[in-house]
């Protein structure tokens, strides 16, 4: 329904492709006594172990950067540990995604089970609870006594948005932008506009053109609120913000559109439109978000708060961390993984994977996946779009004369590059329950059930409930 859910899912399914099979938790110890007797491996070994949903993550082309961390003979091994035997891909039954999430939730609470944890969760909201409740060990740590990284050498700012009491509880290894666009003649000229700036401007453009893409409640609430429902969650304080003058006023304002409609018709996204829902997940989606035929200026408004938030970082499914519960040896054990895949040699290939063969089956992605978070590798990768400028691109589409869309100029790099570093929240994993509540009442607000005020003080008492109860 959504391009970003598409690119996410497409991330998703990258990230899991594997040509290994993985070891499952029974399977632990008897991989531990064959390493031994191992003549390629020395006795002395640290096994360290890594949460994994059937595949392997970290694959990039033919190589798995797993096998590569455990070939490089530094003292320690990593071992798969596999909760896909939890998980039913084809099971209609919810509950083949809770039994998943459940028991890796209580092997890394217990601790002694898994060493690395990276956001393998079918409810990503639940890595963010681990994250909330001190379950991974700050990266913070290892960065600044690593002689390896250096000063720059990550993109800094991202990683402070992501941080959770001042402490980075665990690394994304990409992100990409979450963010609304419209052409400036429509909504203006500045950036993160507030609620009363988003009503001024729709009002006067209002019957020039469409607010998105569909003029229904619904698709305007997927498109203005949902992407930033966690900006009412002070995951830290264990508090929420749902019967806010805010929220109720956003809710009125999507609740004066028409009523949804049973079956969606197909839409032009050539389309003039008030604003638009984007996801910019690379150079090249970058570029697209600021070109169009006309050459009009492009405003990035963000998405609209009193406080002008503006845009969200989305590190969705790219997050790895260390457990607080495995010692110091194998923390650091840890850490030299993690260190690995923040290296160019990886960072370089994940944002615009290649094809993957397996079993004769050709698996083919999206060119773009996130931004890398080396940011050594950002420059170098934004300085070979810019670099050809001056040339043409030209691009065809059906039903369409060919296009000159030409490649990402150096002034909008800069531009770019400015944005992110103006961003000051990151999108906060909101768990499957939570977002359940809100649209529950919110629906109600649609059919004419409950009013805005209602249906806000509903979701507070009951969000509140269960987010002191998880957070506090």
């Amino acid at each position: 329904m959504k391009k970003s859910l598409l690119i996410v899912l497409a991330m998703m399914l990258i990230t899991f492709v594997s040509c290994e099979s993985t070891e499952n938790v029974s399977n632990i110890d008897s991989e531990i006594s064959s390493q031994k007797t191992s003549e390629n491996k020395k006795s002395e070994d640290i096994i360290l172990t890594i949460a994994s949903r059937g595949m392997s993550r970290y694959r990039v082309g033919d190589e798995n950067f797993i096998d590569k961390f455990n070939e490089m003979d530094n003292g320690y091994k990593i071992i798969e540990v596999d909760y896909g035997e939890y998980f039913n891909a084809l099971d209609e039954n919810a509950e083949a995604w809770v039994d998943h999430d459940r028991e890796l939730i209580l092997d890394v609470m217990k601790g002694g089970v898994v060493d690395i944890i990276p956001n393998v969760f079918n409810d990503s909201g639940k890595y963010q609870s681990l994250a909330e409740k001190g379950a991974f060990a700050n990266l913070n740590t290892f960065i600044e006594n690593d002689p390896q990284i250096d000063e720059g050498m990550l993109f800094s700012h991202v990683l402070e948005t992501t941080e959770i009491n001042d402490q980075l509880c665990y690394m994304p290894l990409s992100f990409s932008i979450n963010t609304l666009t419209g052409k400036t003649k429509y909504v203006g000229s500045k950036e993160n506009w507030t609620i009363d700036d988003l009503k001024q401007h729709w009002e006067s453009a209002n019957g020039t053109v469409n607010f998105s893409y569909h003029n229904t409640k619904d698709y305007i609430y997927y498109d203005l609120l949902r992407g930033c429902l966690n900006s009412f969650i002070d995951y830290n304080n264990a508090k929420c913000y749902f019967d806010s003058e805010e929220f109720i006023e956003l809710l009125d304002f999507i609740n004066t559109f028409d009523e949804p409609l049973t079956y969606k018709t197909e839409v032009n996204y050539f389309d003039d439109t008030f604003i638009k829902d984007v996801t910019i997940s690379g150079f090249e989606s970058y570029h697209d978000a600021v070109w169009n035929v006309n050459n009009d200026d492009i405003t990035f408004v963000g998405y609209p708060s009193d406080n002008e938030t503006g845009a969200m970082l989305n590190i969705s499914n790219s997050q790895i961390a260390i457990s607080t519960a495995s010692s110091p040896e194998k923390q650091q054990g840890a850490w030299e993984f993690i260190r690995l895949l923040i290296s160019e040699e990886y960072q370089s290939n994940i944002t615009s994977p290649p094809d993957v063969v397996i079993d004769g089956t050709t698996y083919s992605f999206p060119t773009e996946c996130g931004f890398p978070i080396n940011y050594e590798v950002f420059q170098k990768q934004g300085k070979e779009q810019y670099d050809n400028e001056s040339k043409d691109k030209i691009i065809e589409i059906p039903g369409l004369s060919p296009m000159n869309i030409g490649y990402l100029k150096k002034s909008e790099y800069d531009r770019l590059v400015d944005y992110i570093n103006n961003i000051q929240v990151s999108a906060s994993l909101i768990e499957d329950e939570l977002k359940s509540i809100i649209e529950d009442e919110i629906w109600a607000v649609f059919a004419g059930e409950l009013t805005s005020t209602e249906a806000a003080n509903n979701i507070q008492n009951r969000v509140s409930i269960l987010v002191s109860e998880r957070y506090g």
